[in-house]
């Protein structure tokens, strides 16, 4: 008889299973291919914006006469349009607005005059420092208010003066961001005449109001 040695006998066994393997059809895995991927969408201080604001305003007036009387306190809603644009630096911003406002400020002096003031225009800039939805800066610039003095006749000017502030803004929606803000303003001297005295006066106006602009 003879002798079929281990290894011989060991292939003969695992040959046929090899071959029967071969025979099988080829499993593939499918591919993911990604085509791109998905990014939440971010709210961005950068860019032109317009928007609305409504608030409150006062104004303390000074004039030069020496009769103890000279401060007058007016008061009043306030409210108009700005419009601006901002530029990013990581989280800095820096940017530039311009606004539009109505007032109606009106009253009597303690002298008996009648005084008011309806409009205030301004030309700041903006810096500040976005983190997450929210801004926080600090603004100035340069702003114009009409003032009357009415008593036997009206005299009117407009003051010019330096504006500071700052607030802090969110967005609310994609597009659309609220703020709180607060300003003040010092307004140059003019002179008037009026029941034949001449008056030399300066005024400071604050300002606080809250605002929506929408973002483009």
């Amino acid at each position: 008889m003879k002798h079929i040695s281990p290894i011989a006998l060991a292939l003969f066994v695992v040959t046929p299973s090899i071959a029967s393997a071969a025979d099988l059809p080829t499993v593939y895995e499918p591919e993911m291919v990604l085509r791109g991927s998905i990014e939440p969408e971010t709210n961005s201080w950068q860019g032109f914006y317009i928007g609305g604001h409504f608030g409150y305003n006062w104004m303390n007036g000074q004039d030069d006469l020496d009769d103890g009387i000279g401060t007058t306190s007016l008061s009043s809603v306030i409210g108009g349009f700005h419009a601006g644009y901002n530029h990013m630096f990581g989280q800095f911003l820096l940017g530039v607005e311009a606004e539009g406002n109505l007032s109606d400020l009106n009253g009597q002096t303690a002298g008996g005059l009648d005084a008011s003031s309806n409009w205030m225009i301004a030309g700041r800039v903006r810096a500040g420092y976005a983190f997450e939805h929210f801004l926080a800066y600090a603004t100035a610039g340069v702003s114009m208010a009409d003032a009357s003095l009415s008593g036997t006749k009206k005299s009117s000017n407009t003051h010019t003066g330096l504006v500071v502030g700052g607030g802090l803004e969110a967005f609310v929606t994609q597009n659309i961001s609220a703020r709180l803000e607060y300003q003040h303003h010092w307004l140059n001297e003019q002179s008037y005449n009026t029941n034949n005295t001449d008056y030399k006066v300066d005024a400071e106006l604050d300002i606080v109001r809250a605002g929506l602009s929408y973002h483009f």
